[in-house]
């Protein structure tokens, strides 16, 4: 099983955690980790096979050279970088000898199996894909520009935005018809407008030759399953992969859900898990300030801050009391 990836030095604990999680729920399969990146060092690489050591996942890395005219003109944000890009390149960059790839965001989970969904009748499309936010995309939920460009395939029935975080890759089909040109010229058509950069693209491009496969399984989006309904015990009884598009589980900079629990599952079977728990305890405590300070900005209730600073001075006490039972745990 082939595995495609695109990371930069500072996600590699967190490509660490995904391939974990590949590697517990399928643990008779041959895994092999394609690393796409631009400025990942050697030691950087040592890091990351430490972190899998004993996993038996072979990780060979795909060095990407972009034109710094090129990446001044492609959009990217603290969300989206510049490496969601670089699995543009695939074709260029993969072995010949491989016809199928599974590409996974570095912010997904594997819950299960992934035999199913590896051996999946490609039926001569180009991918295998989900439909995006949980099914909750539409022609209505688009930007101006989306619909523009995506006017005709949004003309038809059949056809579903999808998301760019989990993609069953025919690359022998992809090597015959596309190339990373195919790619820029499309970028061209958007004048670099786009708002889900290359997973608009990739919308854009493939649009006629897909096969959708059940985002409920195979990319389950965790904050929009809260807010379906769904529990944390729902998405680990009954998701494969799933994703945590958005702010992370691992940040403290926003609103957490239960759903995200998934997530510290499996980073609890990585050596970073103390390191990640520390990050967490230290950026919430370091934030109870600014909170504060936003939220009486916001709303200019000083009584009702009044009770809000009470009540976080409590939660900032119980994170103290973890930061202490982590350095315990460490010593």
């Amino acid at each position: 099983m082939d595995i495609l990836a695109s990371s930069n030095a500072a996600y590699l604990p967190y490509l660490a955690v995904m391939l974990t999680s590949v590697r517990i729920n399928n643990p008779e399969s041959e895994i092999t980790a394609w690393l796409l990146e631009s400025s990942v060092t050697d030691k950087d690489l040592d890091f990351l096979k430490k972190c899998l050591e004993g996993q038996h996942i072979t990780v060979n890395r795909l060095h990407v050279e972009l034109d710094d005219a090129l990446t001044e003109k492609l959009p990217h944000t603290r969300l989206w970088s510049l490496e969601t890009y670089y699995r543009l390149m695939m074709t260029e960059l993969v072995p010949d000898t491989v016809d199928r790839i599974l590409y996974l965001d570095v912010d997904m989970v594997v819950n299960g199996s992934l035999k199913e969904l590896w051996e999946t009748d490609l039926e001569g499309t180009d991918m295998a894909v989900c439909a995006d936010c949980n099914g909750l995309t539409t022609a209505d939920s688009m930007t101006e520009i989306q619909r523009k460009m995506l006017k005709e395939a949004l003309a038809d029935s059949d056809y579903h935005y999808f998301n760019a975080g989990m993609l069953l890759i025919n690359l022998e089909r992809l090597r015959e018809h596309y190339s990373f040109e195919t790619y820029l010229s499309a970028m061209k058509d958007w004048d670099y407008q786009m708002t889900a950069p290359d997973q608009d693209i990739l919308n854009y491009v493939h649009w006629r030759h897909l096969k959708y496969v059940d985002w409920r399984k195979y990319d389950c989006f965790t904050v929009r399953a809260y807010e379906q309904g769904m529990t944390v015990d729902d998405l680990r009884k009954n998701a494969t992969i799933i994703h945590f598009a958005g702010e992370k589980p691992w940040n403290n900079v926003s609103v957490h859900y239960p759903t995200e629990e998934v997530w510290w599952d499996y980073a609890e079977k990585t050596p970073m898990y103390l390191d990640f728990l520390k990050s967490f305890v230290h950026s919430a405590m370091t934030s109870y300030e600014s909170v504060v300070n936003s939220v009486m900005a916001a709303t200019g209730a000083a009584g009702t801050i009044r009770e809000l600073q009470e009540q976080v001075k409590k939660d900032h006490d119980l994170l103290l009391q973890a930061s202490a039972l982590i350095k315990k745990l460490s010593s």
